[in-house]
C-alpha cells in the first residue's frame, strides 16, 4: 500500500509539473491550444454534411498544437525539463528524442489558414464561401486557440454532365466511359471526385489500348452561371494532347528474360527461342519456355490492356523461382502503333536449406520441442516446380504424476512437389492474377509414446490449389491416402 501511495504521489507531481509548462513561455507570448472551425450557416447544410465539413476543415489547420494526453502536454514538459546548451549527453538526447518545443499563438497565420479553408470549401462546391479567423483566450490565461468562422453559402450541384461528341478514336473512347461516370446529375460539385473521375477514365482507356494517355490530358470544364446554383460539367480532351496519346496501341513481340541481372546490357535477340506467342531469351537454358504460358497474358496482335499486363507481372512472381520482375515497353511504330514488350526476371537461388527450432506447451502438461530441417528446390525440373523435403524430430515430455508421464517422441519426413499449373488431361484457363498449382504431398511419421505404443503413419495426397482473388483460396484433393500401422502396442493400454 505504501508503494502504491508513493507511485500516486509521483504521478500527481509529474502531472502538476506538466500542466504548468506555460510558466516557461517568453514574456507576452501565449501557447497555442489548437484551432476550431464553426460553420455559421448550418441551417442551409445538413447536419451530417456540416459535421463532415468541420472535421475536414479542422484537419487542414496549421500548425498543430503540442501533443497532449489527458490534457497534459508531456512532450513540452520533457522539452523544458531537458533543455540544455550542451551538444551531447543524456539531456540533449532526451530533448531531441522525446521533447517538443512550444507552439506559440504568434506562429499561427490566420489569413493563410482562412484562405486554405475558403479554397477547400470552394473545392467542395461552396463557391461563395467566406472564412475569417481570430484568436480566443480566457482572461489571464497564457493559452489561446484559433477560431475560424465559415460562411459556406449555398452548395452547387450538377445540372448535367457532358462527354465528347467527336468521332475520333480517343473522343469516342472517352464518351464510352460515361455510363460509369462518378459525376452524377444532382450530386454536389466536388473537386476530389472530379480528380477521381479523370483517373477512372484514364484506367478505362488503358484497357482499350491508349498506352500513352494520361489523366492530365483531360479537361473538366464547368459552367456555374446556371440558375438555382447549378453547374453544367463538360469532360473534354485537351487540344494539345500529343498524337501518341491518341493512338490505340497493339502488341507486336513479347520477350521474356528468365535469368536477368543488372550487368546484362545486351538484348540478345539473336538467341531468342520462340514458344507459341512469346520469345524466351535464356542462353543457359535455366527455365523451359513452356513455363511462362500461364504468365504471359498479352498476345501479339491484340490491343494493349493494362489489367492483363498487371496480372502478368503478378503471375511471374507467383511462379515461384523469381524474386523480382520488371518490364519495359518499346514503341516500335512504323506505320501503325505497335509495342514490343520485355519482361526481365531475376531468379532466387535455386536451392536453399532452412532449420528451425520450435517450443510448445499443452494443457495436458506436455512441454515439447521440435526441430525442422527443410530443403527446397525452387526450379526442380526447370519448369518452376517447387520440391520440398522436410525432416523433423520432436519430443513432448509429460509432467505430473497424475498423467503417468507418458512421453511422446516423433520422427518424420515430408516430401512434396508443387507445379505452377494444372496437370490434367483437360486444359483449364484461369483469368485471375494468381497461378493455379498442382500439389503432391507425401509423408511418413514414426510416433513413439513410451510404455504404450509405436505407430507408423503414411500419408499422401494429390490435388489442385487456386485463388480467384486475394481473399479466397480453393483446394481440391483428387486423391488422399492415410495408412497407420501399430508396430507395437503395450498390454497396459
Amino acid at each position: 500500500m505504501t508503494k502504491f501511495k508513493y507511485i500516486l504521489i509521483f504521478c500527481v507531481v509529474v502531472f502538476a509539473s506538466a500542466c504548468s509548462t506555460t510558466k516557461y513561455l517568453p514574456a507576452g507570448q501565449k501557447l497555442y491550444d489548437g484551432g476550431e472551425v464553426k460553420i455559421a450557416d448550418k441551417d442551409s447544410i445538413s447536419k451530417n454534411d456540416a459535421k463532415a465539413l468541420t472535421t475536414d476543415l479542422e484537419g487542414l489547420l496549421r500548425p498543430k498544437p503540442n501533443t497532449k494526453i489527458l490534457g497534459m502536454r508531456y512532450k513540452l514538459w520533457v522539452y523544458y525539463k531537458t533543455l540544455t546548451n550542451k551538444q551531447r549527453g543524456i539531456k540533449q538526447w532526451l530533448n531531441k528524442k522525446f521533447g517538443e518545443p512550444p507552439v506559440l499563438v504568434s506562429a499561427v497565420d490566420l489569413p493563410k489558414n482562412s484562405s486554405i479553408l475558403k479554397n477547400r470549401l470552394q473545392n467542395k462546391g461552396f463557391f461563395n464561401a467566406q472564412v475569417s479567423g481570430d484568436t480566443v483566450s480566457k482572461k489571464g490565461s497564457r493559452v489561446a486557440k484559433a477560431v475560424y468562422t465559415a460562411q459556406a453559402g449555398p452548395a452547387y450541384h450538377y445540372n448535367k454532365v457532358g462527354f465528347p461528341t467527336d468521332f475520333n478514336d480517343l473522343d469516342t473512347a472517352v464518351a464510352g466511359t460515361g455510363k460509369e461516370s462518378l459525376l452524377k446529375v444532382g450530386d454536389r460539385f466536388d473537386l476530389d471526385v472530379i480528380k477521381a473521375e479523370r483517373v477512372r477514365i484514364d484506367a478505362k482507356l488503358k484497357e482499350k489500348g491508349f498506352f500513352y494517355f494520361s489523366p492530365d490530358y483531360l479537361i473538366m470544364r464547368y459552367d456555374s452561371t446556371i440558375a438555382n446554383h447549378k453547374v453544367d460539367m463538360f469532360v473534354t480532351v485537351k487540344p494539345t494532347t500529343p498524337d501518341q496519346a491518341r493512338w490505340i496501341y497493339s502488341i507486336r513481340n513479347i520477350y521474356v528474360y528468365p535469368r536477368y541481372n543488372l550487368r546484362d546490357t545486351s538484348v540478345k535477340l539473336d538467341s531468342a527461342e520462340r514458344y507459341r506467342w512469346y520469345n524466351v531469351i535464356d542462353p543457359r537454358k535455366t527455365v523451359r519456355p513452356f513455363t511462362f504460358k500461364n504468365a504471359v497474358l498479352l498476345r501479339p496482335g491484340e490491343v494493349y490492356n493494362r489489367t492483363e499486363h498487371t496480372k502478368s507481372l503478378n503471375r511471374f512472381i507467383e511462379l515461384g523461382p523469381f524474386r523480382y520482375v520488371k518490364n519495359r515497353f518499346e514503341d516500335v511504330t512504323p506505320d501503325s502503333p505497335l509495342l514490343d514488350v520485355y519482361y526481365y526476371l531475376t531468379q532466387y537461388k535455386r536451392k536453399s536449406l532452412q532449420a528451425e527450432i520450435l517450443g510448445r506447451q499443452s494443457s495436458a502438461n506436455f512441454n515439447g520441442t521440435q526441430f525442422n530441417l527443410t530443403f527446397r528446390n525452387k526450379n526442380t525440373f526447370k519448369g518452376g516446380e517447387l520440391f520440398q523435403l522436410q525432416f523433423f524430430v520432436s519430443s513432448d515430455i509429460q509432467f505430473g504424476a497424475r498423467n503417468g508421464g507418458y512421453n511422446v517422441y516423433q520422427f518424420g519426413v515430408k516430401p512434396s512437389l508443387s507445379w505452377p499449373r494444372f496437370i490434367s488431361p483437360w486444359e483449364f484457363k484461369t483469368d485471375g492474377a494468381y497461378i493455379p498449382r498442382t500439389i503432391l504431398n507425401t509423408g511418413y511419421t514414426l510416433i513413439n509414446r513410451t510404455s504404450l505404443y509405436n505407430l507408423n503413419s503414411f500419408n499422401a495426397s494429390f490435388g489442385y490449389q487456386w485463388k480467384p482473388n486475394l481473399h479466397k483460396q480453393h483446394e481440391l484433393n483428387l486423391m488422399e491416402f492415410t495408412y497407420v500401422n501399430a508396430a507395437s502396442v503395450s498390454k497396459s493400454i
